[in-house]
């Protein structure tokens, strides 16, 4: 049997840490050497949400600041907008609207302030074509050639 601070100890040691700091084989602290897949990617899941899931005001500045905070990717749901410009939401609940354009400015504030490390946007999209081509040409506009395309 192990009680909770047992366990809490456990979790937080250096035994349990994804670094190697003896040089041992496994990644060291700033080495991008290797695939993504072998890297903890610090995430952020509906991270323009203010509060829960159901009924939450949305806002922009959650961007600002969980990329402050070190989140290298981070959750974008976009929807049809009414101005034909996507709107970021959780889908099929009372969450309010933010615009893509608010959004993508507050990440773009921030994207390297706290990281140098690749941001990943998370792209949750259920928009219409034309809100698609809407949507790529906003992202083009905003992440310019910090946009790894194909």
């Amino acid at each position: 049997y192990i009680d909770l601070d047992r366990f809490s100890r456990l979790l937080l040691s250096r035994a349990n840490d994804a670094f190697d700091y003896q040089g041992g084989g496994a990644l060291r602290p700033g080495d991008m050497s290797h695939p993504l897949s072998h890297y903890f990617v610090e995430s952020s899941h509906n991270t323009y949400l203010t509060g829960d899931q159901l009924a939450s005001a949305s806002s922009a500045e959650m961007y600002e600041r969980v990329l402050l905070q070190g989140c290298r990717c981070v959750e974008l749901d976009l929807h049809d907008g009414q101005d034909g410009m996507p709107e970021l939401k959780h889908g099929k609940t009372l969450t309010t609207r933010i615009k893509l354009e608010d959004t993508l400015k507050s990440i773009v504030k921030t994207a390297f302030a706290a990281s140098e490390w690749p941001l990943i946007l998370s792209l949750e999209v259920h928009c219409s074509p034309k809100q698609q081509a809407a949507l790529a040409r906003a992202l083009r506009a905003h992440l310019g050639d910090w946009l790894l395309l194909p």
